[in-house]
């Protein structure tokens, strides 16, 4: 069997069919997990389960607080509305099977297709969580379709296009939110990432918010 890496192309889209292959696969992957989920066949997995153990909400708010106070961190007082709205939509959510970190690195072509390695953070969780960062980079309707497609033909429930595009959008916000919350700690703490992880991680996470906003207003108000 041939691995190729092709995760860098699907990261930055120069190459469609395969980000659509991902997340055919990554729909694929939820498809099945739901319906095992369904038919109770998850009730006993050692899988943990979602949030990871060291997210922490009220550390989240805290965090949000403290940025909100700087201007330097370049956040909106929208912001915390944004994080409980995401965060109830998200224990609200149906429970799959997720990869826990499909990062583009974890991508490789090999001769059955695209295929996600790395599972050492695999949970039961909501789909969003997965789906909101797969989707960082990127997003259009084909990809979304793909998306939904897979995951229906795996023996999901049925979804619209329009509940796939939402998911997106909380998965898209919470991740955000995570990385903005884990820069602001860094800062505070005398840890800061630096410039270029400023510019290269948390700039975009800002501009992602402000897109879920312009979206999903209503998501923003308190």
């Amino acid at each position: 069997m041939v691995l190729e890496d092709v995760g860098e192309q699907c990261a930055n889209g120069a190459c469609p069919e395969d980000r659509r292959a991902f997340l055919r696969a990554l729909g694929g992957i939820h498809g099945r997990g739901r319906r095992l989920t369904e038919s109770g066949k998850f009730c006993d997995s050692p899988l943990p389960r979602f949030p990871p153990s060291q997210w922490h909400y009220s550390e989240w708010d805290r965090l949000l607080a403290l940025g909100l106070e700087s201007p330097e961190y370049a956040l909106v007082d929208w912001m915390p509305n944004l994080l409980d709205y995401v965060r109830t939509k998200v224990e609200a959510e149906p429970l799959t099977l997720i990869q826990g970190d499909p990062d583009y690195s974890n991508v490789v072509l090999s001769d059955s297709g695209i295929a996600l390695v790395d599972w050492e953070y695999a949970m039961i969780g909501p789909a969003s969580a997965d789906l909101g960062r797969a989707l960082e980079p990127v997003e259009s309707p084909d990809e979304l379709e793909s998306y939904r497609s897979a995951r229906e033909e795996a023996g999901a429930e049925r979804l619209s296009h329009g509940v796939i595009s939402e998911l997106a959008d909380v998965g898209i916000a919470l991740n955000s939110l995570r990385w903005i919350c884990y820069y602001i700690k860094r800062v505070s703490d005398g840890k800061d990432p630096g410039e270029d992880w400023r510019r290269t991680h948390y700039v975009p996470c800002i501009e992602r918010l402000h897109t879920v906003r312009a979206r999903r207003p209503d998501w923003c108000e308190t």
